[in-house]
């Protein structure tokens, strides 16, 4: 599916989804394992694909910043949208407690209201509701005409064009639905209806302008190229949490390199790297004998296996993994390290050698098997190095 952005209301309400979800679906197995129920098929796949969500909505959320670009493939957004569909009957029974504000039921009801058109925007398919929903699903109206939602037939004849509000946030601005008066029958195409649907700068499926938009104004129209711009293209990438990762990462690095943090583009080509090792990890797992999670996987072995000997020449691929130790405090304490435009452009061609040698550098249209083709020395890499062997 393709990128949207979203604010830090609806990251919120979306990971709270996923978290209760998960919630759910381990209180199901602890049944499960107590011997209370029997086990469904699908509930061990189910809450593992829960919980990639959850990882990728926590680190999301570690970038601190206004926006977020999220990117998600068609079965992941439809598992989302399953997960708002569980949480859907928490947000019914705090509207429905008597001792509720009016402003507060009022505010209620309106996330209620988009998290419904969110729900929409990701489907793809009917929804496919998670297992053990419980008898309060079925007793919430919402969630009933969600589970009769079918795709692409209720929208058919609209055009939704969502403009950018003046103001931040999840429940501000608005949104134009043009379709066929029904007052004409719906035949008519001159005459349309608007409705005002409230839909926010940031909710999922709104229109804005890019964060390089916003930051080549910043700089007076003068933008730069990203620095790995030509290098890699991310669809080469075959694992797609990796591919939606590593956009993530590059998104960053550009706008990093154009505002010239030096210290957080050498951060954003270490987790480039990174991710692509992993990925070639995931799918040659037998090969390499991974048995581990990811998260404890050596990556210098991945390496010296993409690479050969030439890993070890000097420390290369350990210098660009090694750069998120610039966001510890406590190592800048002990080892404080003043980062030069050298030192980047030093890792800029490490990490331009490192794709080539893995046949990931080049166009989209050409083959990647990710098999090293061994055909140039390692560049020197002196700048960098001296920044990062301290530590």
């Amino acid at each position: 599916m393709p990128e949207r952005i979203i604010d830090k209301r609806t990251l919120k309400l979306l990971k709270d989804a996923v978290v209760h979800t998960k919630d759910h679906l381990r209180k199901y197995y602890s049944e499960v394992q107590a011997g209370k129920c029997e086990e469904p098929l699908g509930l061990a796949r189910q809450f593992g694909q829960v919980q990639r969500l959850h990882r990728y909505f926590s680190n999301l959320a570690e970038l601190g910043s206004r926006t977020f670009p999220m990117q998600l493939g068609e079965e992941e957004a439809n598992l989302l949208a399953s997960c708002l569909v569980h949480y859907l009957p928490n947000l019914d029974q705090e509207v429905a407690k008597p001792d509720q504000p009016p402003s507060q039921v009022e505010f209620l009801k309106e996330i209620q209201k988009d998290l419904v058109r969110l729900v929409k925007s990701l489907m793809t398919r009917p929804i496919q509701p998670i297992l053990d929903q419980g008898p309060l699903a079925s007793q919430s109206p919402s969630v009933r005409a969600l589970l009769g939602f079918i795709p692409g037939q209720e929208e058919k004849a609209k055009k939704i064009d969502a403009f950018q509000p003046k103001t931040m946030g999840m429940f501000s601005g608005s949104a134009i639905v043009n379709g066929p008066n029904p007052a004409l029958g719906g035949k008519d195409k001159e005459n349309q209806r608007m409705e005002a649907t409230n839909l926010g700068q940031g909710i999922v499926g709104g229109r804005r302008k890019s964060d390089r938009e916003a930051l080549e104004k910043l700089s007076q129209g003068k933008g730069r190229p990203s620095p790995l711009e030509g290098i890699l293209d991310p669809s080469m990438i075959k694992d797609h949490r990796m591919r939606a990762l590593i956009k993530l990462e590059l998104a960053c690095l550009e706008r990093s390199s154009l505002v010239g943090d030096f210290r957080m583009q050498l951060v954003h080509f270490g987790a480039i790297l990174e991710g692509i090792l992993v990925d070639y990890g995931l799918r040659n797992r037998k090969k390499l004998e991974l048995i581990e999670s990811p998260d404890r996987w050596d990556l210098m072995r991945i390496a010296e296996d993409l690479l050969g000997e030439k890993a070890f020449d000097e420390p290369i691929v350990g210098i660009l993994l090694g750069c998120n130790r610039l966001l510890r405090p406590a190592r800048m304490l002990v080892n404080p390290m003043i980062i030069t435009k050298e030192m980047v452009e030093d890792a800029q061609t490490i990490l331009s050698w490192i794709l080539s040698e893995m046949g990931l550098k080049g166009s989209s249209d050409q083959t990647a098997d990710l098999d090293p083709k061994g055909c140039h020395e390692p560049p020197a890499t002196s700048g960098i190095w001296r920044a990062t062997r301290r530590s």
